[in-house]
């Protein structure tokens, strides 16, 4: 358990994978692509592939975990990355 303190000192990227981790099942598709990002830059076929996946899903899930407050940019190569 965290106090008030130490979850002051998390960044919002390290608050938001906590909530996931909470309230979302690991086989959950969304928590899938959240931890592809995590790996590093991807772009969305990427990501697709190695979830066997349809692009349009990705997405979909992208726009859900920007709702949820993730910060997903893109690079100018059109991968997609999470910014702190």
């Amino acid at each position: 358990m965290y106090t008030k303190e130490q979850l002051m000192k998390l960044s919002k990227n390290e608050l938001v994978e906590m909530i996931m981790t909470i309230t979302t099942p690991k086989d959950n598709r969304k928590t899938q692509v959240y931890e592809a990002l995590l790996e590093g830059p991807k772009t969305v076929l990427e990501i697709a592939e190695q979830l066997k996946t349809t692009t349009k899903n990705v997405s979909s899930y992208l726009t859900y975990l920007r709702k949820d407050g993730v910060n997903i940019c893109t690079d100018t190569e059109g991968r997609k990355f999470i910014a702190e």
